[in-house]
């Protein structure tokens, strides 16, 4: 019996081969799938498993052969396409840990609902039955459901293992890489029964000359192979190709290919006598059946009746995917809830810092203010008591304050600037300005302070005025050089610090050298981390954070540059001297003077004329020194504690002329006053004078409609020159 079920689907595996080959068409590709193929036409690769035969397999020379092969061949004759093959050993490999974008087309698979999560098939091109093998003499006809005491070989990872582990699982069930193992293990009686698609189990016991096999029984599945292709964007065009392509292959080329790589060889398999006349008798009948069903298409009622066990079968398997694929969503549906409760953490977390950073940065504003608020009144003042006929003493105190003044304002600033550059929201501001005016600029203020010392600062410049002329962040390279020339004099003790630049390869090479103590070799990374001295006892013998070379350091790689050193530590013994010498690139982006002449401003001096500038000020400190500064020069000043005073006094004073607005004020501050003010009266210059350094609070005062903006605290010199620009 289990001998005339293999011929029926022997038959019915030809019947199916014929009949397709009668829907052999021309050209069937649509205009779209035309323009798909020949975008794609060299650019298709195809996955192959190394061993499934005669459906896929390395021949002798390494290249893919078999029965897919030929159908392949067929599919680019017919579409003009040109597969690339791919080779892989295991499937497993292929299908859940390869790239999935590394292939466009898979070979011999059966269409299974898991695979199907995941790959789109063609039409199946093949159906192969699956059956059971034993040695002969051993059994003779077996149940598949009564295979408890046998030891059975299947392929791992092939659709019959899948089954058997979901509705067998008590079967003694040895899994194998290969066909051509299992049969090994079947010979060598390690098992007892191998589970093998009908073509693979021909195509072997012929090839390798395999004796003393038989088949016993049929396994409820058979292999209905097809291509696959991962499901991407295009892929469907593909899979319409391919299609459409197999439907064209004739009848003659699919009899063809099978008669090829498909031998049922009838001693190998032990058919008896009385089996090869059904065989005989089936040929007969197979033409009257392939008449049958070209002609009336009634065939395929018989065809169902045959395969109603099969699919009973398949029923049962499908029943269970969908268990497990409600098992599986219920699972989805926990993990979703999981990961919506992982994100509202997250969100929340993230809420926090975001406030958190809000508040720092509020924080420092507020430090900043607090520090730079009575710092004005406190420099204002000294600088006011050195101009007068005082004592040389009195002077000199009145000089200690403001260096330390300055010095509490670097650090001040130092802190700030450390804060932004940690926080990412750091952005340059870059300027067109003449680079030798400001090494000149640094030469006078540091010849000024080293005036009293035992240090020579020269300074060096190669460019022209016309060369100078460039474009980059003036306030931070400025800031750079300073930090580096103030390293340099805290360390050297007489000698020459020197400050210059070169140019080189479209870069501009600056360099701060000195006569001081040097720096050791190892320490020579180590000093621009934050905090960091060259020796702990540094901070006590020469003071300072350990912040501004670390500073440097992130300005210079924020402007596009490096910084390195070169140094040579003092012997105190030998009584060598040492040297250190700091160097920067930055771009060099030169700007034609062509390009800035109408951007020049001539100022034009106030003293002596009959204006009316308005101080809105709540610190009463800062008022008497602005008021101070400015009497000097006949100037009528107005003053308003508040921002609801200066918009009354505005409105009430249509003879003001200019207004300095501080910003941290009750009632009202200074960006609402100068919004209110700027309503009725648009062209009234607003400078806003704030402790608030930072670069947002000066876009917020712009936005409220400032003119410019001071820093306190604010010097005679700034406060005078702005003034002057507006009252021009």
């Amino acid at each position: 019996m289990n001998q005339f079920r293999l011929f029926l689907l022997s038959v019915i595996v030809l019947l199916m081969i014929t009949s397709q080959g009668f829907s052999q068409q021309g050209n069937v590709f649509n205009k779209a799938e035309l323009d798909w193929i020949e975008r794609h036409r060299n650019n298709i690769t195809v996955a192959t498993e190394c061993f499934f035969p005669p459906m896929i397999f390395k021949d002798s020379s390494g290249r893919p052969s078999g029965l897919s092969i030929d159908y392949l061949r067929e599919i680019e004759n017919v579409s003009g396409l040109n597969f690339n093959y791919m080779a892989c050993d295991d499937l497993h490999v292929l299908l859940f840990n390869s790239d999935p974008y590394g292939y466009e087309l898979i070979t011999s698979l059966k269409p299974t609902p898991s695979r199907k999560l995941y790959l789109d098939f063609t039409d199946a091109y093949i159906e192969v039955p699956v059956v059971i093998v034993s040695r002969k003499h051993y059994l003779s006809k077996l149940s598949f459901d009564r295979l408890d005491d046998y030891r059975i070989a299947v392929g791992e990872g092939y659709s019959p293992h899948d089954f058997l582990l979901q509705n067998y699982p008590h079967y003694d069930i040895y899994p194998v890489g290969n066909e051509q193992e299992g049969i090994d293990k079947l010979v060598q009686k390690e098992v007892d029964l191998l589970i093998i698609d009908l073509a693979t189990l021909s195509y072997m016991t012929r090839v390798h000359d395999v004796k003393g096999l038989k088949v016993v029984g049929m396994f409820p599945l058979n292999y209905n192979l097809a291509f696959a292709c991962p499901q991407q964007a295009e892929m469907d065009t593909l899979i319409s190709v391919v299609n459409k392509s197999l439907m064209t292959i004739s009848m003659e080329t699919r009899n063809q290919i099978y008669k090829k790589w498909i031998h049922i060889d009838l001693n190998s398999l032990w058919f008896n006598t009385r089996v090869l006349q059904w065989i005989i008798w089936g040929l007969v009948g197979l033409v009257l059946i392939v008449l049958y069903f070209v002609f009336w298409n009634s065939m395929l009622r018989k065809r169902v009746k045959l395969r109603t066990a099969d699919l009973d079968t398949e029923l049962q398997l499908r029943l269970q995917k969908e268990k497990e694929l409600k098992y599986q969503n219920r699972e989805f549906v926990k993990l979703n809830l999981k990961l919506q409760e992982i994100n509202s953490a997250l969100q929340e977390a993230f809420e926090k810092a975001s406030e958190s950073d809000r508040l720092k940065s509020a924080f420092l504003a507020n430090i900043s203010h607090e520090v730079r608020t009575p710092m004005n009144g406190i420099m204002g003042f000294s600088a006011l008591l050195a101009n007068e006929n005082v004592s040389e003493e009195l002077r000199l105190y009145v000089q200690r304050i403001q260096q330390n003044c300055d010095r509490l304002l670097i650090i001040v600033d130092d802190i700030l600037e450390i804060s932004l550059l940690q926080s990412e929201n750091f952005e340059l501001t870059p300027s067109v300005f003449n680079l030798n005016d400001l090494m000149d600029e640094i030469g006078i203020i540091y010849r000024d302070k080293f005036s009293d010392s035992k240090i020579e600062f020269k300074v060096s410049k190669t460019l022209s005025e016309a060369e100078s002329l460039i474009q980059t962040d003036r306030d931070r390279l400025q800031r750079i050089l300073q930090h580096l020339i103030d390293n340099a004099f805290k360390f050297t003790q007489r000698g020459v610090i020197e400050l210059g630049y070169n140019y080189k390869d479209e870069q501009l090479e600056f360099y701060v050298k000195d006569t001081g103590i040097g720096i050791a070799e190892e320490m020579q990374e180590k000093i621009f981390e934050l905090f960091r001295q060259v020796e702990l006892e540094t901070s006590r013998l020469y003071g300072g954070m350990g912040v501004g070379l670390s500073i440097s350091k992130k300005l210079i790689e924020l402007l596009g540059g490096t910084i390195w050193l070169e140094s040579e530590p003092q012997d105190a013994i030998s009584g060598k001297q040492g040297s250190t010498s700091f160097y920067f690139t930055i771009p060099y982006v030169p700007v034609s003077q062509q390009d800035e002449a109408g951007k020049l401003i001539q100022e034009v001096l106030f003293e002596g004329r009959a204006y009316t500038i308005l101080i809105v000020e709540d610190e009463i400190s800062n008022f008497e020194y602005l008021r101070e500064v400015l009497s000097k020069y006949n100037l009528n000043i107005l003053h308003a504690e508040n921002g609801v005073e200066a918009v009354k006094m505005c409105k009430n004073h249509p003879e003001i002329t200019l207004v300095l607005m501080d910003i941290k004020m009750p009632l009202m501050d200074g960006y609402e006053a100068t919004r209110q003010i700027k309503l009725f009266n648009p062209k009234l210059p607003v400078i806003a004078q704030t402790a608030y350094a930072q670069k947002e609070d000066r876009g917020k005062a712009y936005d409220s409609g400032c003119s410019d903006f001071l820093s306190k605290p604010i010097h005679h010199d700034e406060l005078v020159d702005v003034i002057n620009r507006y009252l021009s």
